[in-house]
């Protein structure tokens, strides 16, 4: 799977697919409202998944397990403050933990996704005539 891909069509559709899982389980049958919501997660989703995927190229040279934790940071980082400005008006401030723990929790599942993008070849096996 391409960077791209997994940063900007499965991380908004994990958002949104969690929060309908979470609305359902809360909420009951007043489904109206909880489609309307996935679809404001998924399109609130997208510029921080594009923001994370930019900065997760970055560190592309890195291990798994410290990109995938950077992601993470950054993903909570980057929703928090996101959150923050469009929709400080709206919610108190206890919410904005779950903005910053949504963010961080898709992010690293899509940068452990996109991990297998950066795997590059030894110098010494790629110059070996014994490969296959």
């Amino acid at each position: 799977m391409k960077r791209a891909v997994v940063f900007l069509v499965f991380g908004p559709a994990l958002a949104a697919v969690s929060a309908l899982l979470v609305m359902a389980q809360t909420a009951g049958a007043d489904h109206d409202f909880a489609k309307i919501f996935a679809t404001a997660v998924f399109l609130f989703t997208i510029p921080v998944s594009a923001i994370t995927g930019c900065i997760d190229g970055v560190f592309c040279d890195a291990p798994i397990p410290l990109r995938a934790a950077l992601a993470a940071a950054v993903g909570a980082v980057v929703a928090f403050s996101l959150g923050f400005v469009l929709f400080s008006w709206l919610f108190p401030f206890a919410v904005w933990l779950y903005f910053a723990f949504g963010g961080a929790t898709c992010m690293g599942a899509c940068s452990l996704l996109a991990s297998e993008l950066c795997y590059r070849v030894p110098a010494m096996q790629e110059k070996s005539l014994l490969r296959n």
